[in-house]
């Protein structure tokens, strides 16, 4: 079991405060990552257009609902390890990072090379404004390119958490926020690329919160340090996950799912109603994510 004295103790002593002082930076992360996109909008829309804004926006529930489903998806691993402390068979731990992080590899890399061919016919069929379309699929068709780094960050986080380690990946979400706000600034005020500036920043913060959940797995000397040696694909590890994760993932896709009708009604009425809908439904998920 992971060491490291910051983890909590779910197997000794009493629950109470250790329950809220583990699930808090849990609900903290599911924000920020809100704010990634909630960070695009509010930057494109103060320095750049009102057409800008609502492109960025009209693919806010989308991203909602991709990021609900990759965290949902997660759940699975962290059960399946959080099982084998429970009975202390320490043993396959390794071998069930290692399937993990490689079923997190592959579903994200499905989820990249489908969203380059949905994105257009998506935003479509939400009714986005003509002449918003092309400025809003460019944004969502550079944001998935973002979705096998978010798939092994949610993974990695996931494993963490279930050796008691909710902080790291919080405070991981925490910097990579920080410099995707930095980049969004220096794309969109200095370089003038706006749209495809902040879609760019969050690819590349993404990518920074997957390499440092990557790097803590790799340092961890106990048994849930990350080794590829040795690595089996074993079927009924990826089934435990899946088996989990998907009933998870639906159940925290609904909300984000039911919203995308509301977005395709809101569409209908322009940019200047798209961009207002987004700035409020920011602060709509934040009240949802402290929802226990």
């Amino acid at each position: 079991m992971n060491t490291n004295n910051k983890c909590t103790d779910m197997l000794n002593g009493t629950l109470y405060n250790k329950i809220f002082l583990f699930a808090l930076p849990i609900a903290l992360s599911s924000m920020l990552q809100q704010l990634f996109n909630a960070a695009d909008t509010s930057i494109v829309g103060f320095f750049d257009t009102t057409s800008s804004l609502a492109a960025v926006g009209t693919n806010s529930e989308i991203i909602a609902l991709i990021v609900s489903i990759s965290a949902g998806i997660s759940i699975g691993a962290n059960v399946l390890i959080a099982r084998q402390i429970g009975m202390k068979t320490t043993k396959n731990i390794t071998s069930i990072i290692q399937n993990a992080l490689v079923l997190a590899l592959a579903i994200g890399l499905l989820g990249f090379i489908a969203g380059q061919f949905i994105a257009t016919p998506l935003l479509i069929l939400i009714k986005t404004p003509a002449d918003v379309l092309t400025s809003a699929a460019l944004y969502l068709k550079i944001y998935f390119c973002s979705y096998p780094f978010l798939m092994i960050f949610d993974f990695g986080s996931a494993i963490l958490r279930a050796g008691g380690d909710s902080r790291y990946p919080f405070i991981a979400l925490t910097f990579s926020g920080i410099v995707n706000i930095l980049l969004n600034m220096l794309f969109v005020i200095l370089f003038h690329i706006g749209v495809a500036g902040v879609a760019l920043a969050t690819v590349i913060s993404t990518i920074l919160s997957a390499l440092l959940i990557l790097l803590r797995l790799w340092k961890d000397s106990s048994v849930f340090h990350l080794t590829f040696k040795c690595c089996k694909i074993k079927s009924e590890y990826i089934a435990d996950i899946l088996k989990i994760g998907i009933p998870s993932a639906i159940q925290s896709a609904v909300f984000c799912f039911a919203n995308i009708f509301v977005q395709a009604s809101i569409n209908c009425f322009g940019a200047s109603a798209i961009a207002g809908n987004t700035i409020a439904i920011n602060f709509e998920y934040f009240a949802y994510y402290l929802n226990p």
